[in-house]
């Protein structure tokens, strides 16, 4: 199983490779040659694609276990918050490229750049987080599910009512 300090030290890795063999550097734009208007921006070369293309590769194999896990018992509902949040990065990525690579003014591709983050992550705080913070607030009485390994009910039941394997006698007084 490969750890988060793995995927980032591979990432980094990737990009320091990709800074080193082809650098990006600042590029002038000239949209008419009779205005006395110059954009100065910056040229992303190959290692930029190179960056862009593994977290391509991290968002389908999210979107790949996103899909497996779509049929996960109730109790654990959060991987449905996870996978809207992931399908949209996938589509606001799929989306924001060829727009990106487009665009004609230098202006647009910052737009388009600022627009596909701010909403990737509202979308992202949205699926993720506001369930939970609504069952913080609001939600007065939580039931937690566990999962039953009698062999007659094989159910989910509710932990109130599940046994502990040590029956208690009810006292009366």
């Amino acid at each position: 199983m490969i750890s988060n300090s793995g995927l980032q030290s591979f990432q980094i890795i990737i990009v320091i490779i990709s800074v080193i063999a082809s650098p990006s550097r600042p590029e002038y734009l000239i949209p008419r040659p009779q205005e006395k208007y110059v954009e100065v921006y910056c040229q992303f070369s190959n290692g930029f694609i190179a960056s862009c293309v593994y977290n391509l590769l991290l968002i389908l194999v999210c979107c790949y276990y996103a899909f497996k896990t779509r049929k996960v018992p109730s109790n654990y509902n959060e991987s449905k918050f996870i996978a809207v949040s992931v399908y949209s990065t996938l589509v606001l990525c799929l989306a924001a490229v060829p727009v990106y690579t487009t665009a004609v003014a230098v202006l647009q591709k910052v737009a388009t750049l600022c627009m596909v983050l701010l909403l990737n992550a509202y979308l992202t705080l949205v699926c993720v987080y506001l369930p939970k913070l609504y069952a913080a607030r609001f939600v007065k009485d939580i039931r937690v599910m566990d999962w039953s390994s009698s062999v007659q009910d094989s159910r989910i039941k509710p932990a109130s009512t599940m046994s502990t394997g040590a029956e208690q006698p009810a006292t009366v007084s």
